[in-house]
């Protein structure tokens, strides 16, 4: 029964122009159909808890901060003997390859001197190999023609520097987080070098030259553990841009990345930070300097 007006011989159907809808519960009693829907329910609830919550922490707000880093190299001390080492060609070692790949008669040059150019701060160039080449002028520099000319009489002379991948680099870096108002510098924080499969590298503690996450101390960290965290055994495998030459002969580039994170617990005040070290792969990269005499 519904209410009816009649005006002017049309009638207004009140039911329908006041009508409104509700929601119908209804009861299923199928437990097929149960053991589906309760194993979605909780499917969304493991998704919104674990995954987005727990795992991805959605709930806070996340700024990649900006930092600054200073490097600084040394040579390692104490020095080891040229005969220790199998690459050089000295008096006790003849033999004239090493790992598959040709010796050459070693050097003693410090950071001074391996270092170029020394005014790098976030980059430095350890020279492995040295071909020194002996030029003479032959002609006036007023001259449009004029060029230097070799020494036919003087081949090049090759060496390698001793004991390079034993130096050790500082590695001061802090970082800024502007809108969180964070400020840390490696001194304060816990941090670790990680290996080409994305695990923590153990044992660097052992090593009296490694400082790498120290509190209270700045990171130091030798040559040899960023070629092996970058996946480099030595330097007497083969070159990434030739695999005729050794990386020591012919040379290599890797790219540090530091990462920052406080996700890692649920005490956000608990900073860290992870090396992770890169090879470029197919590259290489020499230095010339002009030495007059």
């Amino acid at each position: 029964m519904g209410a009816k007006l009649s005006r002017g011989g049309k009638k207004i159907e009140w039911d329908n122009i006041l009508a409104y809808n509700t929601v119908k519960i209804v009861a299923i009693k199928d437990w097929r159909l149960a053991v589906l829907h309760w194993a979605f329910m909780l499917l969304v609830l493991v998704y919104i808890v674990v995954f987005t919550l727990a795992i991805q922490m959605r709930y806070l707000k996340l700024e990649t901060p900006t930092g600054s880093i200073r490097l600084s190299v040394m040579e390692g001390y104490p020095r080891q003997p040229i005969s220790t080492m199998p690459y050089c060609l000295s008096g006790n070692n003849n033999n004239t390859k090493y790992n598959g790949y040709k010796t050459e008669p070693c050097l003693y040059w410090d950071q001074f001197m391996t270092i170029y150019p020394q005014s790098e701060d976030d980059q430095f160039f350890a020279t492995t190999r040295v071909t020194r080449t002996a030029q003479w002028l032959n002609c006036s520099q007023s001259s449009m023609g004029c060029d230097y000319s070799e020494y036919y009489d003087q081949p090049p002379t090759v060496n390698y520097l001793a004991g390079v991948e034993r130096f050790t680099v500082l590695i001061d870096h802090s970082m800024y987080a502007p809108i969180l108002g964070i400020q840390r510098n490696a001194e304060e924080l816990q941090g670790f070098m990680m290996d080409q499969n994305g695990n923590i590298m153990s044992g660097l503690s052992a090593d009296p030259n490694n400082t790498i996450g120290v509190t209270g101390r700045p990171d130091i960290v030798p040559i040899r553990t960023l070629l092996s965290a970058a996946g480099f055994p030595d330097l007497d495998g083969p070159a990434p841009s030739n695999s005729s030459l050794s990386t020591r002969y012919d040379g290599a580039i890797l790219m540090v990345f530091i990462s920052y994170t406080n996700t890692y617990s649920y005490n956000l005040n608990n900073i860290r930070y992870y090396y992770q070290v890169k090879l470029v792969e197919a590259t290489k990269y020499k230095a010339q300097q002009a030495i007059y005499d």
